[in-house]
């Protein structure tokens, strides 16, 4: 029991030296002991923000751009103009998918198929899943506009 309080002590330094700046998944074996390391990184992070460059290794304090990495800044426009390359490819395929389910929901009235004639339980319930499908592409789309803005 001691000796597994005290391997908290070693979290920080150890995700410092091996997540590389990366985003990390610490498991823990309650909630109580992932609270307790969640401070005791934070605690670490600011013990040492002025000796360490690197950002803190969890993903959920700092934004992490494509692909995991850490975000691109005016420091590194090889990086960003990766990042931006990367966003617009997704975007594209958004757009074209956001154009796809438009044309299938059809202003609200999808047709309906032999399998799922117009009023059935299942294509009501494939209409829902078309509405749900449509809000989240146009969400993931207002996203990837907001990461293109902020890079540099």
């Amino acid at each position: 029991f001691l000796f597994e309080r005290n391997l908290k002590n070693y979290l920080y330094p150890v995700l410092l030296q091996y997540a590389d700046g990366r985003p990390s998944l610490v498991f823990c074996a309650s909630r109580r002991e992932a609270e307790d390391s969640a401070a005791t990184v934070v605690e670490g992070t600011r013990v040492n923000a002025g000796s360490v460059a690197a950002p803190p290794p969890t993903g959920g304090a700092a934004r992490s751009g494509a692909a995991g990495q850490p975000a691109p800044t005016a420091a590194n426009p090889a990086s960003a103009q990766q990042a931006r390359m990367l966003l617009q490819a997704e975007l594209r395929e958004q757009e074209e998918r956001w154009q796809q389910l438009q044309r299938q929901w059809n202003q609200g009235q999808p047709l309906g198929t032999l399998q799922q004639p117009e009023g059935s339980a299942a294509y009501r319930e494939r209409v829902t899943a078309l509405r749900e499908q449509l809000h989240r592409t146009e969400a993931d789309l207002a996203a990837l506009r907001r990461e293109l803005a902020r890079l540099p």
